[in-house]
């Protein structure tokens, strides 16, 4: 769980990558493409809390409030306790996420 900053969608910037991250500068192994660089910090590891969250759709990227009708717990709850009581992952000062569309 994050806190969203920014994105950058490579289609925008066509000729220069100016504010976009390669593969490489990344230190991810593989050369597939990616569109759509989401940019987020204070990050929260979550992954010994068991959050069920499952959500069927085409789309990468879902906008919360479209789907949280379809999400059995609150996940804006979630949020405000781990805001409260646990401290973000802070070995970065901002993190990454690349996605395909």
């Amino acid at each position: 769980m994050s806190e969203y900053s920014h994105f950058y969608d490579k289609a925008d910037k066509p000729l220069l990558e100016i504010n976009t991250i390669s593969n490489k500068e990344q230190g991810w192994i593989g050369d597939e493409d990616w569109t759509i660089q989401i940019h987020y910090t204070n990050l929260y590891n979550t992954e010994k809390q068991n959050i069920p969250i499952c959500v069927a759709c085409a789309h990468v990227i879902l906008n919360y409030t479209t789907f949280k009708d379809r999400i059995k717990d609150d996940l804006y709850k979630y949020y405000e306790n781990y805001i409260f009581y646990a401290e973000p992952d802070r070995s970065k000062k901002e993190l990454i996420f690349s996605v395909n569309t």
